[in-house]
């Protein structure tokens, strides 16, 4: 059995993020969701968990600022006991990394995880002549994520794995304290996935992780928090509801194992309970 203590967050004593938001789209009854309360503690990765539809991709956009032009967009953020952030703050402080790794396969390795540097220089800069110390930067992050030799490749020459390494190198060098990731590793096999999330727990282990999955496993192997995501009607009204779900005392990254394996089975009949 669990123990109730092993459903508390690691976020007991920690500073966080208070999130709250509802979002409703135009020419629609029901609100994706309405007064979500998020808890975001710093410098931990907590997995948002639910099926297909539920709105969490939704909610990873709307931190994002992709939601402006929706019928109702409400967004108020808290920095633990201080007064309100200003949206534009915290958006400030986000990398985001999508479920597609949105390369530009016409472009070489080092300058797609220099894209967002390249769009800041002004029209008329030669291509490609980017600041030393930027480019040797990009070189240490390609290093990291095993692909420095691949530099001048181009992605459209690089295996699914290899582009999502590209991708998460991208998100590095932006050196944001906040990360949004929204199911970066689902398009992958389950070998190249494990590497992944393992070699995402370690590059991020000084960042505010959002991780949005559906996979309980992935949750369980990445989270220091887990938090189900799941909506439900009572009395004609859709309710949303943010609750913490069990996790093993081991430090994430976890190795799958006995211990996972059988918090996995347990998620999963939560999961099930709560459709």
């Amino acid at each position: 059995m669990i123990q109730s203590n092993q459903l508390a967050s690691y976020s007991d004593t920690q500073d966080e993020y208070l999130i709250t938001a509802s979002l409703k789209y135009e020419q629609h009854l029901d609100y994706v969701y309405q007064d979500v309360e998020l808890r975001l503690p710093f410098n931990q990765v907590t997995c948002l968990l639910g099926q297909s539809g539920c709105g969490k991709s939704s909610l990873l956009k709307h931190l994002v600022g992709l939601h402006k032009s929706v019928f109702l967009n409400e967004l108020a953020i808290q920095k633990s006991d201080q007064a309100n952030l200003e949206i534009k703050s915290f958006q400030e402080s986000l990398a985001y990394m999508a479920q597609q790794d949105l390369l530009l396969p016409w472009l070489s390795v080092i300058d797609n995880v220099l894209l967002a540097y390249d769009l800041k220089r002004p029209m008329f800069t030669k291509k490609n002549q980017f600041d030393p110390t930027l480019k040797n930067r990009a070189l240490s992050i390609l290093e990291q994520v095993g692909l420095a030799d691949k530099a001048d490749n181009q992605v459209s020459t690089l295996s699914g794995g290899m582009r999502q390494r590209v991708a998460l190198a991208r998100t590095l060098i932006q050196d944001k304290s906040i990360i949004l990731m929204d199911e970066p590793f689902s398009s992958v096999d389950a070998i190249t996935r494990d590497k992944l999330q393992q070699l995402s727990c370690h590059l991020f282990k000084d960042k505010t992780v959002l991780l949005v999955t559906h996979d309980p496993l992935e949750a369980l192997i990445m989270g220091h928090q887990v938090l189900h995501f799941s909506r439900h009607t009572k009395n004609e009204t859709l309710f949303n509801r943010l609750a913490p779900m069990p996790l093993p005392s081991s430090v994430p990254p976890r190795n799958i194992g006995y211990e996972v394996s059988g918090y996995h089975s347990q998620l999963m009949q939560i999961m099930q309970a709560r459709q």
